[in-house]
């Protein structure tokens, strides 16, 4: 009687559980941010020998020392990342400027990069100010 009661307990939790996976296909993975091209003056800004990392997973994207997450979205050649946030241990509070991300290749709060290109390798973004150019790590 016990091992019934067991049984229908767990067939109960696990019928009950939403379990959400997302696919970002090409675009997950740990990506090292190579070089930033500025559009307006066509300079270019070498970061190849930097730790200059954007980690996607699920719905976020982590940039920064592991501690900044922005919300993604993903809809056919465009890639939208807003809602930034920054997780320590203590709490979690959104991220009121941009001064932390820039180094990122991110200049706004809710930003749109069109994707130029994206493979199991390369990745280059594009937003109205920079184009990114990240190899996967």
């Amino acid at each position: 009687m016990r091992k019934l009661l067991y049984l229908i307990f767990g067939v109960i939790v696990l019928a009950s559980c939403d379990l959400h996976t997302y696919s970002n296909g090409k675009l997950d993975g740990f990506w090292h941010l190579k070089e930033i091209d500025t559009l307006s003056t066509g300079g270019v800004e070498d970061l190849s020998r930097t730790a200059c990392f954007w980690g996607v997973e699920g719905k976020l994207i982590n940039v920064g020392n592991g501690n900044i997450f922005f919300l993604h979205q993903r809809y056919r050649d465009t890639l939208r990342l807003y809602h930034p946030y920054i997780h320590d241990w203590h709490e979690e509070s959104l991220l009121k400027n941009t001064d932390l991300v820039k180094a990122f290749g991110i200049n706004f709060l809710d930003d749109r990069f069109k994707i130029l290109h994206l493979n199991e390798n390369s990745m280059i973004l594009r937003d109205s100010l920079l184009q990114l150019d990240f190899e996967k790590y």
